[in-house]
């Protein structure tokens, strides 16, 4: 995820998305840099392609559900003691109708529970502090606790340029799929904010 698998699908990348695109919209935002096919083939394999008919949902928020609802003296009693509630309602302090970054995490936490921390990550001599509780006090992946195990030094890295994994994720087109739902959001509350400027 640092950027490698990245660079080795720009080096990797079918001759034919060298050439323009029949689609002017496309090719006049393109500045004839190095990413320029890899921007092609997102866009006709992904967007025009495996994602058409999920683009659409990529902005959508759920309902928003207020963190508190009371109102009166018991809403700020609810409020005050929501400070001190270790459980709390993330996506009713960080999410609206616009912008739903908790949201639109969920589903990528999920993946990473999934296969983007590999299993193999859970056992020795790899196991470390994978499964730590976040910063909210929600175990990210695991449902049960575990035990810190020190690091053996010298232990060998996980191979993770396999067919199972990195294979897995270039079949799949993951980062594909991130770079567009991240740029097309971006793109949408860009937009939004200035929308009364043009």
């Amino acid at each position: 995820w640092d950027g490698l698998l990245i660079a080795q699908r720009l080096r990797t990348l079918p001759s034919n998305y060298t050439l323009p695109l029949l689609i002017p919209e496309i090719e006049f935002n393109l500045r004839g840099a190095i990413y320029d096919p890899y921007v092609r083939r997102v866009m006709w394999e992904g967007i025009m392609g495996r994602w058409k008919g999920e683009v659409q949902q990529w902005l959508s928020c759920p309902s928003p559900e207020p963190a508190f609802a009371a109102a009166g003296n018991a809403g700020m009693l609810q409020t005050v003691m929501g400070m001190f509630r270790r459980s709390r309602n993330v996506a009713g302090e960080t999410d609206d109708d616009l912008i739903c970054p908790y949201a639109w995490a969920k589903p990528i936490n999920a993946m990473n529970c999934d296969f983007i921390f590999p299993k193999a990550l859970d056992e020795h001599p790899y196991r470390a502090r994978y499964h730590e509780a976040d910063h909210f006090g929600h175990d990210m992946c695991s449902k049960t606790e575990h035990e810190d195990e020190a690091h053996v030094d010298g232990a060998p890295y996980l191979e993770l340029d396999t067919p199972e994994y990195a294979g897995r994720i270039r079949d799949e087109f993951v980062i594909e799929k991130l770079i567009a739902q991240g740029g097309i959001r971006l793109a949408g509350v860009l937009n939004f904010l200035f929308a009364d400027e043009g």
